[in-house]
């Protein structure tokens, strides 16, 4: 039976906790995931329903792609948006060293996940690359859509948020991880987190089971 891809699972990046608050405090105020969504940058969304023994095959699949990529930085250092029909959503753009690290990961696990392509080729919804981002929020939700005011709402926020960022989160990114959740207004669970760099160790080139619920911070 061939899976079926949902939005409540994804593969992504969470960054440590310790850099969340200046995240948390703009989600916080306009972002309506804010207490589903974890801070993240998503590698793959819809991802494989997480029934039966679907998480941790697709776990195992993960880390056996992921065994050769070693540990990156990332800074957060610049906010963008993207225009919708009615809103905007602002988002910030992550920075690899080494450079495009994010899509490194993204072709791999296309590599062993071949049909979930929805954030690199999806004409539907206009995308033909894969484009990491972070998103912080939505605005100008009230205006008229594909208005002028909506990308004025959006640019005034960007300019605003940009000026006021004045410590830039880095982090190493160690793992990615496979989140799911039961419904779509349920909040994410951390099923499983993927090493990077495993190479030849067997502990670190397995899956590891986490099962860490998202609580609002």
């Amino acid at each position: 039976m061939p899976n079926v891809k949902v939005h409540q699972s994804a593969i992504c990046i969470i960054p440590p906790k310790n850099i969340w608050s200046q995240i948390q405090a703009i989600r916080a105020v306009h972002d309506k995931s804010y207490i589903r969504w974890m801070p993240h940058i998503n590698l793959m969304y819809p991802f494989y329903e997480d029934v039966g023994s679907n998480f941790e095959k697709a776990g195992q699949s993960a880390a056996e792609a992921l065994k050769n990529i070693q540990p990156f930085e990332i800074s957060l250092d610049e906010f963008q948006y993207f225009r919708h029909n009615r809103s905007s959503t602002l988002w910030l753009n992550p920075q690899t060293r080494p450079e495009n690290r994010l899509q490194t990961l993204h072709s791999a696990l296309l590599g062993v996940f071949p049909d979930c392509t929805d954030l690199s080729n999806d004409p539907r919804r206009g995308i033909n690359t894969f484009t990491p981002h972070l998103s912080v929020g939505q605005w100008g939700q009230n205006c008229r859509p594909k208005s002028d005011a909506a990308d004025a709402a959006a640019q005034q926020a960007q300019l605003e948020l940009q000026t006021a960022w004045d410590s830039v989160p880095q982090f190493e990114v160690t793992s990615v991880a496979l989140i799911s959740r039961r419904g779509k207004t349920d909040p994410f669970t951390v099923r499983y987190l993927v090493q990077l760099g495993g190479g030849g160790s067997s502990a670190m080139s397995r899956a590891q089971e986490v099962n860490e619920p998202y609580e609002v911070s």
